[in-house]
């Protein structure tokens, strides 16, 4: 290693040498071919000293460069994760803990028990508030969390969907990387579903930079340290049945997870899984080693009583209307009476906190004359004939939907009267069929046990991502449409250039279009139609900072230096070749000004702006939004190019579109806008089955609790309820 570094700097002082010989060589020759007067002869000396010059710039700029890249040691890069962690991981876990209009904003202590190696194999009792204790205590950190085995009054075992895993997950992340001390790992909350067959690592750095924005150097310098570990989430939603095979994709996560080690030793991770996917597992025999294993208990009647008496019969009239089920639960939580039938079947169907927000959010609802719909008593015949939990899934998009209040959203959160008003504006029915398409379609993606892929990607079964939906439409067409764009857009590019460029030099028409027209679709197919487009995006805290304005304004003067250097090589090179000095002055400094701000323009936009440095996206439909803004930024250049060279005369009036047009053109070819034509022709080819602004209806529907974020992605806000709509395409006929 240290003898490759010797070879690349003596390589290096090689390279910069042999440009110094060749800047003295034209010198002598320059003074040697022509007669010059004394102050073209200063001008041709002043030559090699600008050369050097520009070596001793750039070494000192590649200086800087390193000392600054320095300072980003991965403790720097850690803290930065932890605080981004905190902001945006923070904000789901309030938002998980409501669910629409009057839900409620507390929690349920939620019980568990945990079985570990570190304790003999005894069973540890804890609760939420004391979890991040827990798992400071466990060697090797492996934690696999599930609900526990739920039994009905019949005697039937039950899911345990909606227990509380990922509310558990979200509250172990959160005081983990509030509590760390500089060398303590960060948690990073991934979804098991988006895993592309990678290794851990590599999981981590692309989700790094493509979620959280770090530059690459970054993601692997903080993952090479084991500052960062995975919670990964819904490791059974990685298929559609609860069959498990040596060749399913949980399987495959779980032997990477095994992989996952440094020095030989297990590497932190937390895992979340449904207690059947869990044990079919562990019957095979695949599950993972060395790991504790924690289960949720199930909500008891006495909390589920304490949680609705807090939070919708916290009145004396709300009391009153709550009194029924209020009673019956603590019938069923007093230890000394016998049990009865009714009581003790609401408390089972109220044991999960999911199913306690859905009664909080379907029982609270509204007319529009201020009147509850619902009669709470309602919910012991519910619970009595096993028909409650469908009856409020029927329900809860309906009662999201008829309002919600500023009070309602979760501590913290900006919303303007706007977004209140679409909130409010959100028809329940038409709501209802477009997320019943999304659903369906999720859930295609893997059917029977078979995961569909596309270029070596799954599709996501859980994660709604607007420029990566357009498979919904078939996985043909909208590339195909995408292409025939770029394709019409490059003809029009290839007449233009004719008309004002080529056919004034007597280039032979058939030849010009023979060739451009093969250079355009090579363009075409090598920029459109990628199976998968990557979202570029801003970043404008540069401009807000002074020491990075500084920055900024040091490599425009840099890049306009280096344009000058060229356009002057230029310039007398048309002199030297017999262009009159006039004429090759000015040829010389348009072509520096216009050299110079398209390459400021361009660095700065890739260095500064496009490359985000651990900046989170906001939400979801902020990708959009600035990978368009990326693409229009490249028009604009276009656009004052076209300007420029309208002023100096080189250019008339009627090309500035055209100009702008190639601008954009340009932006494409390197990869700016790629994604949001994806959306936009998957909105094209769904007419009338999603909205046009899909974008904004989904972000309406996450502030009424329906979907909830992860990542860059919006999910469901529960598996059971994105699989009630996937089943059911038209609403029901109360809704």
């Amino acid at each position: 290693m240290a003898s490759r570094g010797r070879v690349k700097r003596v390589g290096v002082l090689i390279f910069w040498g042999t440009v110094c010989l060749v800047g003295l060589a034209w010198t002598v020759f320059a003074l040697l071919r022509v007669k010059l007067e004394d102050a073209d002869t200063a001008g041709v000396l002043a030559v090699l000293p600008g050369i050097a010059g520009a070596v001793l710039g750039g070494w000192g700029v590649r200086v800087g460069v390193q000392g600054l890249r320095a300072q980003r040691t991965p403790g720097v890069i850690a803290e930065e994760i932890a605080r981004i962690v905190l902001q945006t991981e923070g904000r789901q876990y309030k938002q998980l803990l409501r669910s629409g209009r009057e839900a409620p904003h507390g929690r349920i202590d939620l019980a568990f028990t945990a079985t570990s190696a570190n304790f003999s194999g005894a069973s540890v009792a804890g609760s939420l508030e004391s979890v991040s204790s827990f798992y400071r205590q466990l060697n090797p950190g492996r934690l696999v969390v599930t609900g526990a085995p739920i039994a009905q009054a019949n005697g039937a075992p039950r899911g345990d969907a909606g227990a509380g895993k990922t509310v558990l997950a979200l509250r172990l992340l959160l005081d983990l990387a509030r509590e760390r001390k500089s060398a303590d790992p960060v948690p990073i909350r991934l979804t098991a579903s988006s895993w592309s067959g990678i290794e851990i690592r590599a999981w981590l750095v692309s989700y790094l930079v493509s979620d959280y924005g770090f530059s690459q150097r970054d993601a692997l310098q903080v993952v090479a340290a084991d500052l960062v570990f995975p919670i990964v989430d819904g490791l059974d939603e990685m298929e559609s049945k609860d069959s498990v095979s040596y060749r399913s994709r949980s399987v495959g996560l779980i032997r990477a997870i095994e992989r996952y080690e440094t020095g030989g030793n297990h590497c932190r991770i937390v895992i979340t899984c449904r207690e059947a996917h869990y044990q079919k597992l562990v019957s095979a025999d695949v599950q993972p080693r060395k790991v504790t294993h924690l289960s949720i208990l199930p909500v008891n009647a006495a909390r589920a009583r304490q949680y609705l008496q807090e939070r919708v019969a916290n009145t004396p009239i709300s009391s009153q209307r709550w009194s029924p089920v209020l009673t019956a639960l603590g019938i069923a939580a007093s230890p000394g009476q016998a049990p009865q039938l009714i009581p003790t079947l609401l408390a089972q169907a109220l044991d999960t906190p999911w199913r306690l927000t859905l009664v909080a959010t379907v029982f609270q609802e509204r007319g529009s004359d201020g009147t509850y719909l619902r009669d709470p008593a309602d919910l012991l015949q519910l619970a009595a004939s096993g028909q409650l939990y469908e009856f409020l899934l029927d329900r809860f998009i309906g009662a999201t939907t008829a309002g919600l209040e500023v009070d309602d959203l979760e501590a913290g959160e900006e919303v303007s009267s706007a977004t209140i008003a679409r909130i409010h504006q959100l028809d329940s029915k038409g709501t209802w069929k477009c997320l019943a398409i999304i659903a369906r379609y999720l859930n295609s993606n893997s059917t029977a046990g078979i995961q569909r892929t596309f270029a070596g990607r799954p599709l996501s079964s859980t994660d709604i991502i607007l420029h990566e939906l357009w498979p919904a439409c078939g996985l043909r067409l909208p590339r195909v449409l995408e292409r025939v764009l770029m394709a019409a857009l490059a003809t029009v590019v290839g007449i233009t250039l004719w008309l004002y460029f080529v056919s004034r030099r007597g280039f032979p028409i058939g030849s010009y279009f023979a060739i451009s027209i093969l250079g355009g679709l090579i363009l075409t197919f090598l920029s459109a139609g990628k199976p998968w487009p990557l979202p570029q995006h801003v970043d404008l805290r540069w401009f807000r900072i002074r020491p990075h304005r500084r920055r900024l304004v040091r490599d425009i003067i840099i890049t306009f230096g280096t344009s000058s250097a060229v356009a002057f090589g230029y310039g007398t090179f048309e002199w030297l070749t017999g262009t009159p000095f006039g004429q090759a002055l000015k040829s010389s400094g348009v072509l520096g000004l216009v050299l110079g701000f398209v390459m400021s323009i361009s660095e700065t936009l890739r260095e500064k702006i496009l490359a985000s440095r651990g900046r989170p996206v906001a939400n979801p439909r902020e990708i959009i939004r600035l990978d368009s803004l990326v693409l229009s930024l490249y028009a604009f250049t276009g656009f004052a190019v076209g300007c420029f060279l309208i002023t100096n005369g080189e250019s008339h009036p009627t090309w500035l579109p055209i100009v702008t047009l190639y601008g954009a053109l340009l932006g494409f070819f390197f990869g700016a806008g790629q994604a949001s034509l994806r959306y936009w022709i998957f909105l094209v080819c769904s007419p009338g089955k999603v909205p046009l602004r899909l974008g904004r209806f989904l972000e309406s529907a996450y502030h009424a609790g329906i979907l909830r974020i992860s990542g860059t992605a919006w999910q469901f806000r529960h598996r059971e309820l994105q699989d009630h709509l996937a089943s059911r395409p038209l609403p029901p006929s109360h809704l």
